[in-house]
């Protein structure tokens, strides 16, 4: 069974470079992406100034400093890995919707037809997916996201000085850290928070989330593992704050996942009786080793 993943996870890696350049591409030719560069974007108006025009006199010189610091290229970068990261943040919540597992499993385990033959074998794995989504599209995702947007905001004084501190703020520790001091016209807000403040919280929550899942733990004290791994709550709210089209990719996975765990396993589960027929023990029957 081992070539039906590995072609599955390399059609899943192709996917992945094809969101990231199509992101890259579309964010790269927005106003804000060829005002930051310093190149004309008469869509974005300077206030007191006007459009952000390079062949105006006033707006010249603006231009060439942004274009001397080399401003605004790993804009699309963060864009880019952005939208790496809302595929695979709902990609990776799939598989550990039980219900939906195990009923497209029983469909193509008891399917004659070879086009659905592979399908069981990789839902063996559906851990194994989850883990692999996490741990290596997830964690390079965000490294190149934050990473990007890390370079964007140390050039807050250069955009704060060429465009107008009304678009940008003057401070990179701002910019990245100031729950609410980026107005409408600065950096994203979502309910009333900036999107620097709310990445910042869902690293710090994905350490705690990934420290908690690591093996070593899981297997010595289960109980962290499980209480560390239901910070995703928190991971889920602070995505939706963070990300403006984040709310259209989580309908193809939040609802399902709600359904399975709170319509499914927490309303129905334990309804059904299960009498007791015998215990085995072995070992010291005083202080058993396994039951």
């Amino acid at each position: 069974n081992t070539p039906p993943r590995f072609v599955s996870l390399a059609l899943y890696a192709v996917t992945n470079a094809i969101l990231f350049a199509e992101a890259y591409a579309r964010h790269s030719a927005t106003p804000i992406a060829r005002a930051l560069r310093g190149e004309t974007a008469p869509e974005i108006v300077v206030p007191g100034v006007g459009p952000f025009d390079c062949a105006d006199a006033a707006i010249a010189a603006r231009c060439a400093l942004l274009r001397a610091a080399g401003a605004g290229g790993s804009y699309p970068w963060a864009k880019g890995f952005g939208q790496m990261l809302n595929f695979n943040c709902m990609v990776m919540v799939l598989p550990v919707v039980r219900f939906g597992v195990r009923r497209l499993h029983d469909a193509t385990a008891s399917s004659e037809s070879r086009l659905f033959s592979w399908v069981p074998s990789l839902l063996d794995k559906n851990i194994v997916f989850h883990k692999a989504v996490a741990k290596y599209f997830v964690l390079f995702a965000v490294a190149g996201h934050s990473l990007a947007h890390g370079a964007n905001y140390s050039l807050a004084p250069y955009y704060a000085a060429a465009l107008s501190p009304a678009l940008y703020l003057p401070s990179s520790t701002a910019m990245a850290w100031s729950p609410a001091g980026a107005s409408p016209n600065r950096a994203p807000v979502s309910f009333g928070v900036s999107a620097g403040f709310t990445g910042q919280l869902l690293v710090l929550t994905m350490a705690i989330i990934y420290a908690g899942a690591h093996d070593k733990v899981k297997r010595s004290h289960y109980e962290t593992f499980w209480y560390a791994h239901h910070f995703f709550l928190l991971w889920w709210l602070l995505l939706l704050m963070h990300g403006p089209v984040w709310w259209l990719w989580s309908l193809a996975c939040l609802p399902l996942y709600f359904v399975d765990r709170v319509g499914l396993r927490l309303l129905t589960r334990g309804r059904n009786g299960a009498p007791l027929a015998r215990v085995y023990c072995w070992g010291d029957r005083s202080e058993p080793k396994v039951i």
